[in-house]
């Protein structure tokens, strides 16, 4: 039943995604599916990759290795949603990669400063405890290890700047996130702090 409750959530965080992104700059008109479908297909179309990557810390004060940081690779599907994957690290505990869809609102404050409230939903696999080559990776999840793990999170990012630049490889913008989430068989919630690059090639 716990199980059910995530996945509704999933559901329900995918149809938001294809129902707010249509919305354009400085007009009045109003979000469509058929728009926001549109957007993303135009987004495959352009032949351009716009890249966000991450690094973050997280603290889980409810596990017993309550530290941790991961690191993600995102690409934007429009203005208001992106996915991609992660993978999270708990402090000497175990390891888990994970594949989400973000839906965010970005709210420009002034020329320098946007805000964007975000949610997110995805599904994890802890993997500590599996064998490599003859090595251990970590110690076994104590919850829920080598299960399917729903997640659901809400945070805020905050843009930093923004770069003008000739060079593919220098971002064209900085942010910083703040996240809190919940992973299903897990205790408590995990906050994070990150710090996020935006390429386009």
């Amino acid at each position: 039943m716990r199980f059910n409750k995530w996945t509704l959530g999933l559901c329900a965080a995918l149809a938001v995604a294809f129902s707010v992104q249509a919305q354009p700059t400085n007009t009045a008109t109003k979000p469509t599916i058929q728009g926001g479908v549109q957007q993303i297909v135009d987004a495959f179309k352009s032949g351009k990759t716009n890249v966000w990557g991450e690094v973050h810390g997280l603290y889980a004060p409810a596990l017993e290795k309550k530290y941790g940081g991961g690191v993600g690779l995102f690409w934007n599907l429009s203005d208001y949603v992106y996915s991609g994957v992660r993978v999270d690290y708990v402090d000497g505990d175990f390891w888990m990669p994970s594949g989400n869809v973000t839906v965010q609102a970005p709210i420009e404050i002034t020329s320098w400063l946007t805000v964007a409230p975000l949610g997110y939903a995805g599904i994890g696999v802890p993997i500590s405890g599996a064998t490599v080559g003859g090595t251990t990776l970590g110690a076994p999840a104590r919850d829920n290890n080598g299960d399917p793990t729903a997640i659901l999170g809400y945070g805020v990012a905050v843009r930093m700047a923004n770069i003008t630049t000739s060079s593919k490889w220098v971002p064209k913008h900085i942010d910083v996130a703040v996240d809190s989430e919940t992973w299903s068989g897990f205790k408590g919630q995990q906050f994070r702090l990150g710090i996020l690059g935006n390429w386009t090639f």
